[in-house]
Parts: structure tokens; sequence; C-alpha cells
């Protein structure tokens, strides 16, 4: 087993483990997992100390992770002090020998984050959740506490009692927070929630100053729900920005004539071959081409490992080059647009990497790499005889609600032919993302997605039960306004 010294502050993402690392007295501390990564500043750690499972974080001895390895403890007692649970600290050092400042913390049994809560629940869950986070984040501000770094994985619920971590990111006040400094705060947490839950913003806004024992204004409410949206796009922005940088979760490899990024949990062997070859054939990658078109060819590549779309963007002559060559290729619009639903909890295929080449600042072929997931697309389904009016309406629904979370996002998606859209286990999924846009002015937004909402209905001009069937479901959501008049009932 490797046992830790200074060189792991020049390691990459790659922290070899098992690592074994020296500490005071007769226990063993052993790294076994590495959870975060921050390459010569931080790393956080699943194993085991005196043979029982720990959190272990690792810091280098730069200032910025000096202050980091001191707040932390910090933070921790902070929250302590004020009743709040949080994990508990069993070993701390600071180690100049192996330019290393170790925390570590008791393993919290049956962690689940709020994240993983989120996910995993339904509309009942998930507000329940909020209100037990808004009620959390309230007894933080109470006691004069402030998390400068609030999402959704920083809160670990443990025998249904609700923890708070990263606590390097605490700052402490001597008094309960002022009223406008707990209001950015309250943004905070409620700008991690997608668009669709904001219909519950007044009442988590009142339950947040219930547990304050304050009072409500009707005005800051409203500014509450004005600056939730704000907060939530510059996430969102933050976010897909991050999506083209290398850190933790993504693996960059930039070049004068080669850019590649890929979610850094897939970056395996097979996909280091596809992102040097993307359209290599071997006995372990399996290709099978279902579209070749001038533009764009779409393969289903077969590994051992998965199943992957991969789709190739062309340059069909040398004008066509030049019109892209200083233009956001489609594979990136595609891969930007696929991050930009799953925020907004759209389902559509997870997005794996994505692959340009280039000469300079000069876009040529690029490649969009997606998982493939196995469904029957929207035209099957809506044609297929032995389906019963009960399924067909639920499958009509999904399609409301997903114009009504496109709705409020203001996305249009440019391609509204009912192949787009796939049923996987009974779940709407959307695809090909290149012409999709996310619109700023409202009139532009309106023009465009009046413009889908007409190509999508004339996918049932030949299936009249349907189209009805449509049009009485998009009548009574946000998406009427937006039919095309001549089949407005």
């Amino acid at each position: 087993m490797k046992v830790l010294d200074s060189s792991i502050w020049s390691e990459a993402y790659d922290l070899s483990v098992p690592l074994q690392v020296p500490v005071i007295g007769d226990e063993q501390l052993v790294c076994n997992e590495v959870v975060r990564a921050m390459p010569g500043r931080r790393y956080v750690c699943r194993g085991t100390y005196d043979n029982k499972p720990v959190f272990i974080k690792l810091f280098s001895m730069t200032a910025q992770a000096s202050r980091e390895w001191k707040d932390e403890q910090q933070g921790i007692a902070d929250l302590h002090s004020a009743g709040i649970p949080a994990p508990g600290i069993v070993y701390s050092e600071s180690s100049a020998a192996l330019s290393t400042q170790i925390v570590v913390y008791k393993e919290l049994p049956g962690a689940e984050s709020a994240r993983q809560r989120w996910d995993h629940g339904n509309q009942t869950a998930r507000q329940m959740l909020m209100m037990q986070l808004v009620e959390l984040i309230a007894k933080h501000h109470a006691a004069g506490i402030r998390h400068k770094d609030c999402h959704l994985l920083n809160f670990i619920f443990s025998e249904d009692i609700l923890y708070t971590l990263d606590a390097a990111d605490i700052v402490k006040s001597a008094t309960a927070l002022s009223r406008k400094d707990s209001m950015q705060g309250l943004v905070d947490l409620l700008g991690l929630f997608p668009a669709d839950q904001d219909k519950l913003i007044t009442s988590l806004y009142e339950h947040y100053w219930q547990s304050r024992n304050a009072p409500t204004d009707k005005h800051e409410c409203e500014q509450l729900k004005h600056a939730v949206e704000k907060m939530r796009d510059y996430k969102l922005r933050k976010y897909l920005d991050k999506t083209y940088r290398d850190c933790s979760a993504f693996a960059v490899n930039k070049r004068w004539n080669y850019f590649s990024t890929i979610l850094r949990d897939k970056n395996k062997d097979e996909m280091q071959l596809l992102l040097s070859k993307p359209d290599i054939e071997s006995d372990k990658i399996q290709r099978s081409v279902i579209k070749d078109g001038n533009t764009c060819t779409v393969s289903v590549i077969k590994t051992p490992q998965q199943e992957i779309v991969c789709k190739r963007y062309n340059i069909k002559n040398p004008w066509h080059g030049l019109m892209r060559a200083f233009r956001l290729s489609r594979a990136s619009v595609s891969w930007r647009n696929a991050h930009r639903l799953i925020k907004y909890g759209i389902a559509t295929p997870e997005p794996i990497a994505l692959l340009e080449k280039r000469f300079g600042p000069v876009r040529r072929q690029a490649w969009f790499f997606m998982e493939h997931i196995q469904g029957i697309n929207a035209y099957h389904i809506f044609r297929d005889a032995d389906k019963t009016p009960l399924q067909m309406k639920n499958a009509a629904a999904q399609f409301v609600a997903l114009f009504e979370k496109m709705i409020q996002a203001k996305l249009s998606h440019g391609d509204m032919k009912v192949t787009n859209f796939i049923f996987s286990d009974e779940k709407l999924f959307v695809i090909d993302l290149d012409a999709m846009q996310q619109h700023h002015a409202e009139s532009d937004f309106e023009t465009a997605f009046r413009t889908d909402m007409a190509r999508f209905m004339r996918n049932w001009s030949e299936l009249p039960e349907i189209e009805a069937l449509f049009i009485e479901q998009l009548s009574h959501s946000a998406a009427e306004k937006f039919l095309p008049s001549t089949i407005k009932s």
C-alpha cells in the first residue's frame, strides 16, 4: 500500500488508492476512495481510521488550503455550539513532514445527501425536503451562520437527522444575520431548485420567517422570487461554463488542433480511445451507423462496458466549413443544451463527451457522445393500436409537462418532429438538441415556441384523434396560447 508523502500535491485528479496516511499514535488511517479532488489543494476521501469507517479531508500547505483547514474545524465548532447537527471530528493534524493537513470525520450511518433525496423523491417528498432545508437554513441564520457554498451535497440525512457539511465555507457572525443577509442566504438555497418549484416560494418564505419567529412581507416575498430567478440563471451559466473546464467533474484536453471534454467518471480506456480516434472500429468497439447524412452521421457504439450514441457533425464543403469555422460547433451546442436540460429537470440522454478538431480558433469536424437509451420514439407510441386511451392520455400528459418546463425556462427546441422524442421505461426523453435555444427576451421566445408548437402539431395531421387529444390536453396548460390559431378549440 502506498504511503502518503508530499508528492500527492503534484498528482492530478486520480489519486492512487488505497493510500495510508501516517498519523500520531497506533491507529491506522487509510484512504480507500477519492470522493472529490482539487489537485494541489484538497482531497476528500472515504476510508478507515482505527478500522472504523470515516471521511478524510487532506489539505495541502498552501496559504489558501491552510485557511480552509482552519476554517473547516472552526466551522464545525460553530455548528456544534449552535446546536446544529454536523459530523464529529475524530482526528486532526498539521504535518510539515508530509506537507499535509488532515481532518478526519466519523462516518454518518446510512448517509443520504439532499441531492439523492431530491433525485429519487416524488413531488411530495421534494416539497418536504425543501421545507426541511429552509428550516435548517433558518436555524443557521438565527445563530449568525451563513454557508457560502450552499448546495445539496452539503446537506446529509443520517437516521432522519439533517447534517451540514463543508464547514470551511461557513462564516459566523456574533449576532443573528440581518434581514438583508438572511434573504440573500435564502436566495442561495432556493436558487438550487428548478423553476417548476417556484410555485412553492411563497410558502417556503413564510415557513422560513415562522421558523425565525419574525413577520413576513409581501413586497419582500416578491423580491425573493425575482432574486431566485436571477440566482438560478447565474448558477446555470456558471455550471455550463464548468463543463468546458478541467475540474473534478470534467476532464478537458485542449491543444491548438484539438479540444475534448468528458465526464471524468466516464474517462476510461474505451472513451480515451474514442476521443483519440472517434471513428475507430475494433474487436472491442463495434459501430452501427443509423443515419448517414451530409451534415451529420449518427452511430451506435457498443463496447464491453456500455452503449453510446455518437453524432459526428460533418463539413459539407469549403463554403460550409468557412461559415461554421468561428461559430460554436453543433456538437458543442448539443453538449451544452444536454447539460442545460438536466439542470431544468428535463430528461435527455446523458451527455458523455464532446470532441472538436480545430485549427487554432477555427472549428472543423466535431463529435458529440451521449448515453444510448433503449426506447420507442413518440411516432410509434401514438400509432400503436394496442395502446389504451389511458396510456395515450398519460403519454400526452408528459408532453404537456415538458412544454410547461420549456415555457418556464424560455427554451425552444427548433425541430419538434415526433421522432425527436423517445419514451424509455414510460419516461419522455428529448433528443436532437443542436437547434435548441434559451431566450432572454420574452418576445423572441414566444415567436420561437409558436414555431415549435406549429411543427409539433403537424406531426398529428394524419391522426385526428391524437391531434384532438393534444389540443384538449394543451388547452388546459401554459402552452395553450402558443397553439396555432387554426386548431385551437
